[in-house]
């Protein structure tokens, strides 16, 4: 057993694809892969990649995977995302929709409350001693003073982000956008392998699904000596 142990024991690793996808180059990693030791591969598309990620031609070369995998008991893992993390789907999903991107509840404490047409609620708060928060009431918009205000506004993610495809990140607790990801990223191949899904293609690899990417996150940074004396705090929000 552990001198020549059967191949489900064998290493199965994050198989790197990038640049332009061709059946026969696909085949013949397969089969390098096989012949050094590995029992199969997680389909992992990378930076790189030239082929349109969940195309005609990434499912042609994910297809010659499956059927060299095939012939050597090697198995064909789903990786389901261009890059990490998973949910947008190569931006085919995040491009969808605005409100399918990812959003949040931005909370700004300063000096005054602020006003606007994205501004959902104000609060002043008095302070103790020790500069806490002891009560607070409900403020309208403009008004400023010594007391601590709370301004809560909606965020959503624009577009433009380069690791997210020239989009942004998505809103992962809005069923809807789940449901389109599912759509996207999981429906082609039990369209195309229903008869390998659970043989030659055991299962899918999902990575780091999250609610903080494309949101506005606090860096110490950002407080004195430059910026506002108290730090923004944004909580996910759908």
């Amino acid at each position: 057993m552990f001198k020549k142990p059967p191949i489900k024991y064998w290493g199965v690793p994050f198989w790197s694809i990038n640049d332009k996808l061709y059946p026969e180059e696909v085949k013949d990693q397969v089969r390098k892969l096989y012949d050094a030791g590995y029992g199969g591969g997680f389909f992992h598309a990378r930076e790189g990649l030239v082929t349109p990620f969940l195309g005609e031609e990434w499912f042609k070369a994910f297809e010659a995977a499956v059927e060299e995998g095939k012939k050597h008991g090697f198995t064909v893992w789903i990786y389901d995302e261009l890059w990490w993390p998973s949910g947008f789907a190569g931006g085919l999903v995040s491009a969808l929709k605005r409100e399918y991107r990812a959003k949040a509840l931005v909370m700004i404490p300063g000096e005054r409350a602020f006003e606007g047409e994205e501004v959902i609620a104000t609060f002043k708060c008095k302070l103790n001693e020790k500069g806490l928060p002891i009560s607070y009431e409900k403020a309208k918009g403009g008004e400023e003073g010594e007391d601590l205000y709370l301004t809560f506004m909606l965020y959503n993610a624009p577009v433009g982000e380069t690791w997210f495809y020239g989009t942004g990140y998505v809103d992962l607790l809005d069923p809807e956008v789940v449901d389109e990801f599912i759509r996207k990223a999981y429906q082609p191949y039990v369209e195309r392998f229903r008869k390998e899904i659970g043989k030659t293609i055991p299962g899918v690899f999902t990575d780091e699904p999250n609610f903080s990417a494309s949101r506005p996150r606090y860096t110490p940074q950002q407080v004195p000596p430059r910026g506002p004396r108290f730090p923004v705090i944004s909580l996910p929000w759908t």
